[in-house]
């Protein structure tokens, strides 16, 4: 199962911050609890002593607190008043705060003792004192516990634009083509993620190293392969010459069949090998005209297959590639197109614009590819089973090089009313 990093920072980061905004702001409100707590007892005390040097009247007074949805009662009693609001007050209590329960209702009381001898209570309901101080600390809190959320979509953007290189990686990665072995720009990459990133390049290298190997050899052995196949061929068409008989030409015919078939095999891994070694310097090319020579060369063949070969009228089309490369798509699915079509059968050959890209189009009349094997075919030396056409499963195998050196794309469908559509597609130049 995959797991996203950037998922997976984003929430540890978000958690962190909403457990560390929950404990400040916990921390914050019981702060601003204690301090509205203390800065009520203040006031009291300040009551008090007013009262006690007669700048304020016993008795009751209310002083509306708006936003609480209550009023803020406040008595100011003589100790000696029995018959005061709250009733006898003990006249032991010391100077001081202190916490009664008059009638059931628990007050907050500051008793303060003034220099000629009276003593003074300032008294207020517990109910509504802790009812102000959870207001004022809930809207000490309240601004934090809003920017929680905040915070946490702030860490998700800046996770995400932190590791957008890493994606450009991939990015990079996802849109080569199959050939590409260059190695990835890594220099905008974090320091942590370099180290995989060169790691990455160290193996591309590698791969690329090998293969390289591998398509020398090929061209390597094709190329030493295919002088002494001629020399053979040369040799079995001298013997058929001089030995007159028929039956002695008889038995020659499958030997110079074999010659040939392994030279054209060689030919494929030859023209297999430089496709995929090397990288023609591109240039503007026309499609239609590199068909069309193609379509001229095969004459030979359909003639002798019986297969009419039937080209509807080109339009021009421009693309980038390097010499020999089109004739090599167009060459090969012709040339398959013949030879598995039955004597008397069509070929039609199509070169034309649609949505910026060039495209050729051949049909055949033949027995189709079943839909399993579509894409196998275009794998090297792949045939399909059953196949009676001798062949070296190359051709279709060259065509996807090319089309991969070239940006393009190969498809493979079934014909309406039996056959094979080959399309090849390829972004016009310019």
């Amino acid at each position: 199962m995959r797991h996203s990093l950037r998922a997976r920072l984003s929430l540890s980061i978000a958690v962190c911050i909403v457990l560390a905004g929950l404990l400040a702001g916990v921390l914050s409100f019981a702060v601003a609890y204690a301090e509205a707590v203390e800065l009520q007892d203040g006031q009291l005390r300040q009551l008090a002593a007013l009262a006690s040097a007669g700048q304020l009247a016993p008795g009751p007074a209310v002083v509306p607190r708006a936003g609480i949805g209550a009023e803020n009662p406040l008595v100011i009693q003589s100790l000696a008043d029995a018959a005061g609001p709250l009733g006898p007050l003990p006249p032991t209590l010391a100077d001081g705060l202190h916490t009664l329960s008059v009638r059931g209702t628990p007050w907050r009381l500051a008793v303060h003792t003034f220099a000629s001898g009276p003593r003074m209570a300032a008294a207020q309901p517990t109910s509504v004192r802790d009812e102000i101080a959870l207001d004022g600390a809930l809207h000490s809190t309240i601004p934090l516990l809003v920017l929680l959320p905040l915070l946490a979509g702030l860490v998700s953007v800046v996770v995400r634009v932190t590791l957008a290189p890493v994606g450009g990686l991939a990015a990079q990665l996802d849109g080569r083509s199959a050939g590409d072995l260059t190695l990835l720009d890594a220099s905008a990459v974090p320091d942590e993620i370099a180290p995989f990133a060169d790691s990455i390049n160290n193996l591309l290298a590698r791969v690329r190293s090998l293969l390289a190997q591998q398509e020398r050899f090929i061209a390597d052995a094709a190329h030493e392969l295919r002088t002494p196949i001629t020399a053979l061929l040369l040799q079995a068409e001298n013997l058929e010459r001089v030995l007159p008989t028929a039956e002695t030409r008889e038995r020659l015919a499958p030997l110079q069949a074999g010659l040939a078939r392994t030279r054209a095999l060689l030919e494929q891994l030859l023209a297999l090998a430089q496709q995929q070694a090397g990288e023609p310097a591109p240039r503007r090319m026309r499609l239609d005209e590199a068909v069309a020579g193609v379509v001229e060369d095969l004459a030979p063949l359909a003639r002798s297959r019986g297969v009419q070969v039937r080209v509807h009228p080109f339009e021009a089309a421009e693309v980038d590639a390097g010499e020999g490369q089109l004739a090599a798509i167009a060459r090969n699915a012709i040339d398959n197109a013949l030879r598995y079509s039955a004597p008397g059968g069509t070929v039609e050959v199509r070169v034309a614009r649609e949505a910026g890209c060039a495209v050729l189009q051949v049909e055949d009349r033949g027995s189709g590819v079943p839909e399993a094997e579509r894409r196998r075919v275009f794998e090297p030396f792949y045939r399909v089973p059953g196949s009676a056409e001798t062949g070296s499963g190359l051709g279709l195998a060259i065509v996807q090089a090319v089309a991969d050196r070239l940006g393009g794309t190969v498809e493979l469908a079934a014909r309406a009313g039996g056959g094979s559509c080959f399309r090849y597609r390829q972004p016009l130049a310019g």
